[in-house]
């Protein structure tokens, strides 16, 4: 009995697990890898035939990738069909924008973009440079300086060896005649000459000797020649002096053909350029180092020490250029004619509708006086007083100066102490003003 019932609560046991797995949810993740999951005790201690296996399903694992930034370009836009009813470019016919679609920069506007800026063409500049070899340095400069400027042309004539001197040789007032006839247009000469000139001069009365009397008369004739040469055409022209040379006779010799130069040109209104002291040191003396137009100190004059270098050329050129500008700024554009004001509308009077003039209008018969309109002189009428205006101030008297006689005496007379001067009053006693010893 009590065997049999030992037996019955062991099989209750191993039957009571059994029943719980079996209500156990076999499709749990913990039971899909588990061998023998959702079997009985019994297979678990006697085994089991092998039975397939839940099918493992692994999910990848997702990760972030950034996605890369592409220009959105819109698709085609294709018109809807257009209703009948509905005609394009009604305001019915407008479509909604779609809020999804990429904005898109709008197109320029042909009318927004702003017009060129055109410059007019400048007029044509035709500038002669001539002289002897010295000039040659000078042209070499304006034509640096003027490089930017294609408008700006540059004519030269230059021969070495030539001065006013030897007319025989080179004849400078004859040479620029030519010069200028047969040039179609010249808006200036620029001339610098002398460096040759210290030599005795030949004419028909024959030899003068370099700087005396007769041979300054002679010099000072023919720049005078020349001068006349450039005016006769009515054209501008600017004197280059001399430099400085480094043989002190030299450079005395040009400094006083400088004030030849200077002296006729300034008594025939044309400018005279003086570049003396650009070249110069500190104490006046000839100068081969020295500041170019941008304040470096360079190598100006050559080893010969009368030519210049590039530098020199350059300097040279910039104190003649800056007389050179002034004359091309009021030179007229050739063929310019002077502007004619168009014609102004005369102003009119607003009572009588006539035109102003300098003259007085007619008076209508309405508007004039009674004597004019009989005919018979009137008496003018009595005018009416006016009133004197007064004077912001009276007469000034000086409280400081001394009245005078109109002989410029002073205004005195002796003095006679006994007659002019007041009495003594004698003191009273018991008054304030007695000041006597009480005794």
């Amino acid at each position: 009995m009590a065997r049999g019932l030992r037996s019955l609560m062991l099989a209750l046991v191993l039957l009571l697990p059994a029943g719980m797995l079996q209500a156990q949810d076999s499709s749990s993740v913990y039971n899909a890898g588990r061998p023998g999951a959702g079997g009985s005790a019994l297979e678990w201690i006697f085994g089991r035939k092998d039975r397939p296996s839940a099918r493992i399903v692994r999910v990848p694992q997702q990760t972030y990738q950034p996605r890369r930034r592409s220009i959105a370009v819109a698709p085609p836009v294709v018109p809807a069909p257009v209703s009948p009813a509905i005609q394009p470019g009604s305001p019915e016919s407008v479509q909604p924008a779609d809020p999804n679609a990429p904005l898109q920069a709008a197109p320029p506007s042909e009318t927004a973009q702003p017009a060129p800026i055109v410059e007019p063409p400048k007029q044509s500049i035709t500038i002669a440079v001539v002289g002897d070899s010295l000039s040659l340095f000078l042209a070499q400069g304006l034509q640096e300086t003027y490089l930017d400027q294609p408008h700006v042309a540059f004519v030269t004539r230059i021969r070495e060896a030539s001065g006013l001197v030897r007319d025989d040789y080179f004849d400078w007032s004859r040479q620029l005649r030519d010069l200028i006839a047969s040039t179609a247009r010249l808006d200036a000469i620029v001339i610098q000459i002398g460096s040759n000139d210290r030599q005795p001069l030949r004419d028909a009365e024959g030899e003068a000797q370099p700087r005396s009397a007769r041979w300054l008369a002679v010099y000072t004739r023919r720049i005078d020649e020349v001068i006349g040469a450039a005016r006769e055409k009515n054209i501008p022209l600017i004197w280059v002096g001399m430099p400085p040379m480094r043989a002190e006779k030299y450079s005395a010799d040009m400094l006083a053909f400088n004030a030849l130069y200077k002296a006729q040109m300034v008594a025939a209104g044309m400018p005279y350029i003086d570049i003396w002291e650009p070249f110069t040191s500190d104490d006046g003396t000839y100068a081969v180092n020295g500041p170019d137009v941008e304040g470096a100190v360079v190598r100006l004059r050559t080893a010969d020490g009368v030519h210049f270098t590039k530098a020199g050329a350059r300097k040279m050129a910039f104190f003649a250029d800056r007389e050179l500008k002034k004359i091309l700024a009021l030179r007229p554009a050739p063929g310019a004619l002077a502007a004619v004001a168009p014609p102004v509308a005369p102003k009119m009077d607003p009572l009588l509708n006539i035109p102003l003039t300098s003259e007085p209008p007619p008076i209508p018969n309405a508007l004039k006086s009674a004597d004019a309109l009989i005919g018979i002189p009137l008496p003018d009428p009595p005018l009416l007083p006016s009133l004197v205006p007064r004077p912001a101030q009276g007469a000034v008297t000086s409280l400081h100066v001394p009245a005078s006689s109109p002989g410029g005496q002073l205004v005195t007379r002796k003095i006679d102490w006994n007659r002019d001067m007041p009495p003594v009053l004698q003191p009273k006693a018991g008054r304030a003003d007695d000041f006597r010893a009480s005794p």
